[in-house]
């Protein structure tokens, strides 16, 4: 018997969750998943550091640096120098921002709905095992702390 193909399918799997969820985001609320991510992790962690929202993301902090411009230029997020260190800005969330957050977070759930139906309880928590372990297995490489559970309100 031939091994399942895990790698080929995550793959397709990661490009079509995204693809979706992006369409339907920019339709409903005009931005992408991973600004909605950005935002819910910023909301979360009033006055973080753009190295907070790019290990939660686990996304590499020049691309962390484009995201909150846009997200700076569209009126969702505010930055403010860290009075510790001049050289570090603290992300914080706008009015415009919570409202999108409070917009999206049952887009999410949906989403996430949409992901489970048809599995069991035994089931989901089985998959979710297993995305957790791959997580885990690439911090371990990386020399980073995995988390214990996947970050809340980030889009699947």
């Amino acid at each position: 018997m031939t091994q399942p193909r895990l790698f080929h399918l995550i793959h397709l799997a990661h490009h079509a969750l995204f693809k979706e969820a992006d369409r339907g985001l920019l339709e409903t609320l005009g931005i992408s998943s991973v600004q909605l991510s950005a935002l819910f992790v910023i909301k979360a962690g009033q006055g973080c550091s753009m190295s907070h929202v790019a290990e939660t993301l686990r996304m590499n902090r020049s691309a962390v640096t484009t995201l909150v411009q846009r997200l700076e230029k569209a009126g969702l997020v505010r930055r403010e120098a860290d009075a510790e260190d001049g050289r570090a800005a603290r992300l914080f969330i706008t009015p415009k921002g919570a409202r999108l957050v409070k917009k999206g977070a049952p887009l999410v759930g949906e989403a996430n709905a949409r992901l489970l139906d048809g599995l069991t309880a035994a089931e989901a928590r089985a998959v979710e095992k297993f995305l957790m372990n791959i997580i885990a297995g690439h911090a371990r490489k990386k020399g980073a702390k995995a988390p214990s559970s996947p970050p809340e309100g980030v889009l699947p």
